[in-house]
């Protein structure tokens, strides 16, 4: 009885273990994942879509339930079983998670989100216009770029994008392109 509670305990420390680490790793794993992915030496930046991290946060989910069913459910063969099945099927949501980026490099802007499989990939030609609407409120900035297809990229101006203003204005000024401001 001892042995089979503190086997217990260790299942439940470690549901919660792993909750409290993925609660705080979901702002910054879907962003080292994607930079050991997709670096390339051209590469400027690699920015996650916040589908990502959602995404990512799911598998984690998965997990950590499944360390919480194998506890609360007393260490049976079902509940290993069912703890295998969900960490199986957190595979999906990580894999999802992976497929969404921003590339922001020298020749090209490439992206595409999870749970689509479009993938888009434009030359610095091919950008119209970017424009960039002011905060209101509690929201942050959000640049917009426009391509000449009329797809959009936004993407918002938090400290992330901040790394890529320097080189985007360089290249931006090689293009004679200029950022707009535009109105709510």
């Amino acid at each position: 009885m001892g042995r089979a509670y503190k086997a217990k305990r260790i299942f439940l420390a470690l549901s919660i273990g792993v909750g409290f680490i993925s609660a705080i790793g979901v702002f910054f794993i879907p962003q080292k994942i994607a930079e050991i992915f997709y670096h390339d030496a051209s590469i400027w930046m690699i920015l996650v879509p916040k589908s990502a991290h959602l995404m990512y946060g799911i598998g984690f989910l998965f997990i950590t339930v499944a360390l919480l069913v194998i506890a609360l459910l007393n260490l049976k063969k079902q509940s290993f079983i069912l703890g295998a099945g969900l960490v199986l099927l957190s595979i999906i949501p990580f894999y999802l998670g992976s497929q969404g980026y921003i590339i922001f490099s020298h020749e090209s802007i490439s992206f595409s989100y999870p749970l689509s499989t479009d993938k888009y990939e434009y030359g610095w030609q091919d950008l119209k216009e970017i424009n960039y609407f002011e905060p209101t409120g509690n929201e942050r900035g959000q640049y917009v770029f426009t391509f000449h297809d009329q797809n959009e990229l936004s993407l918002e101006d938090n400290l992330y994008f901040s790394d890529l203003i320097a080189p985007l204005f360089a290249k931006l000024d090689s293009i004679n392109l200029k950022i707009e401001r535009a109105a709510n």
